[in-house]
């Protein structure tokens, strides 16, 4: 589960908290959200300084942050107005298991 930092002033609500980044792993090729409320969202990317374009995720539906994403991409993900977002997020596996059927299988 995530618990994302709210966003200031003109700025947008994000997670992790500013000047941080997750991390991707081998075991998951995408970034997956399931957000406890309808935003629109987008994924920040350290290596590129750029975002990919907005998209809805839809509250408590699993709804892709990025696809196809490389291994060890450090990433943010960010959520368009201030309020904080909370729900889960699904980037990379965990406790070395090499089973992922479903997002519920990384974190």
């Amino acid at each position: 589960m995530y618990d994302g930092t709210p966003g200031s002033g003109g700025g947008n609500a994000h997670w992790p908290a500013t000047g941080y980044y997750a991390t991707t792993t081998r075991d998951c090729e995408d970034i997956n959200l399931k957000v406890n409320a309808t935003r629109s969202v987008r994924t920040c990317f350290k290596a590129t300084g750029s975002c990919n374009a907005w998209s809805t995720a839809r509250a408590k539906q699993w709804a892709l942050a990025a696809t196809d994403v490389s291994d060890g991409s450090d990433f943010y993900i960010q959520f368009s107005g201030t309020a904080k977002s909370t729900g889960y997020i699904a980037y990379r596996e965990e406790d070395g298991m090499n089973h992922l059927a479903t997002p519920d299988d990384c974190y």
